[in-house]
């Protein structure tokens, strides 16, 4: 007789199961979606542990009026218990027909708080609303009268796309003997840019491109003294003016007729050397992955914020030199996906 091998995968537990079949339940009775009204089918009710102390108590004492033939603790039994019954109705009206719609959420970096927020509805009052999510800090509205937002936040580890669990929306209103609540699978995920690392970003010259008199690495802190020598050399003399184009240089921009108001125009060099105006992953220190990302992600911000223009070289990917909101955007989504 064979002995199963030691190695072997051991079946998941009855409990496992149950929660997998439950898990299926739910995402086919509450799919995601960006947009709800609380309804029947998608609440839930529940004794909390205070409600199951008042119903062994309301027990305790119809045994005992029952026991000793009592009318008084009957009474107050009975009394109790129809309490219950009323404050169920109450607790699910509290959440019954509340509309909610998902709120766009802003792109963030790893170790900063992102806030995942839904906006609430109603055409009545609506108390002590609580939400919650796995591995996320939940808020909770005392009240709202017609409109109002609540959401849970979020500190991300780790770079990429962050995709929330469920969402527990519930009260004890009124009582805290029962909790009413809805689990919501928000169709909803945002970006995590990598940790910003102190550094002193360096440009070099795009990939077959000759580094132009310079050395392998060009630091920014440099390009504006280079730029006032090139301009000063014989070689980039000023030959003319053209049409703005965004990503340029601040220091190219015609301030003089723009402030004659004749539009956004710069300065054209005739012979101007090019300078490198690329990040380059492999020039950038750093003893692991993150650590490179990390220092990319401080160039492209401190960058964007001087206006100098700059391309990103990231393995076998390429972004031409660029400058401006969208340009960043891009940049920084290559750094939060990229895959070494």
């Amino acid at each position: 007789m064979t002995r199963p091998s030691s190695s072997a995968t051991p079946p998941p537990s009855r409990f496992a199961t149950l929660r997998g079949y439950y898990r299926r339940w739910l995402d086919k009775r509450l799919p995601p979606a960006r947009q709800w009204q609380l309804r029947h089918h998608q609440l839930f009710i529940l004794p909390t542990r205070l409600g199951l102390l008042y119903l062994a108590l309301v027990l305790a004492l119809f045994l005992l009026g029952t026991n000793y033939q009592n009318n008084l603790i009957l009474a107050l039994a009975f009394l109790l218990a129809s309490l219950f019954v009323t404050v169920v109705g109450h607790c699910y009206r509290n959440l019954a027909g509340l509309r909610l719609t998902l709120l766009p959420t802003a792109a963030g970096f790893v170790g900063e708080v992102s806030r995942l927020a839904l906006r609430l509805e109603s055409d009545r009052p609506r108390y002590a609303l609580q939400i919650r999510c796995a591995d996320a800090t939940g808020e909770e509205l005392a009240s709202s009268l017609d409109s109002g937002t609540l959401g849970v936040l979020f500190q991300p580890r780790r770079r990429g796309w962050l995709t929330p669990g469920r969402l527990h929306l519930g009260s004890d209103y009124p009582l805290g003997l029962l909790h009413c609540w809805t689990s919501l699978a928000a169709d909803s995920r945002w970006l995590i840019y990598p940790r910003p690392l102190a550094w002193t970003p360096v440009l070099h010259p795009g990939p077959g491109e000759p580094a132009a008199g310079t050395d392998d690495g060009l630091a920014t802190d440099t390009a504006p003294a280079q730029g006032r020598a090139a301009q000063a050399s014989p070689e980039s003399e000023l030959a003319g003016l053209q049409p703005y184009r965004p990503g340029e240089p601040l220091s190219r921009v015609a301030w003089k007729q723009l402030a004659q108001g004749r539009g956004w125009h710069s300065k054209a060099f005739a012979g101007a050397p090019e300078q490198g105006r690329w990040l380059r992953w492999q020039m950038t220190p750093g003893q692991h992955t993150e650590e490179r990302l990390g220092y990319l992600t401080h160039a492209v911000l401190q960058l964007e914020q001087r206006g100098t223009a700059y391309g990103l070289e990231l393995g076998g990917q390429h972004l031409a030199p660029g400058c401006g909101d969208a340009h960043r955007e891009q940049a920084l989504t290559r750094l939060a996906l990229y895959v070494g």
